[in-house]
């Protein structure tokens, strides 16, 4: 994983790796959430899975479009307090398994400037087609 291009210079230059949650009922049929795993895989000492919370249980936004799922994640995220204390200033890499249109990224990101965060990048392993219009 780490042999992928820009990955490994990426997690040497973030202070942490926060990966995307997921909602609780995500979590509660699947077992686990594939973010974290693969955040920890890249560097497991700089993986905060508690930074981020899911602060809205939103629906499953496959088969939205792009505005349509910004507008639906609005909110959706918020920093744990372990990370309001700890995120100012520091340069954060969001970790997700995929990317459709990017809102997930988007709203992420948005949360952790707001909070502080100096600068966000994001890693996604696999994305797909858009076909839900832009």
């Amino acid at each position: 994983m780490l042999a992928q291009p820009g990955i490994k210079s990426l997690s040497a230059e973030a202070d942490a790796l926060v990966p995307i949650p997921l909602s609780s009922e995500g979590l509660r049929q699947r077992g686990y959430n594939q973010a974290m795993l693969l955040a920890q895989a890249i560097c497991s000492p700089k993986t905060k899975d508690r930074w981020l919370i899911r602060a809205v249980q939103s629906s499953a936004q496959h088969t939205l479009k792009r505005t349509q799922r910004l507008q639906a994640l609005k909110g959706a995220f918020a920093l744990h307090a372990e990370a309001i204390k700890q995120i100012n200033n520091k340069h954060v890499v969001l970790v997700d398994d995929v990317m459709t249109t990017g809102a997930t990224i988007f709203s992420a990101a948005q949360t952790l400037l707001a909070g502080g965060a100096k600068a966000v990048s994001a890693v996604v392993f696999a994305r797909t087609e858009e076909n839900h219009g832009a």
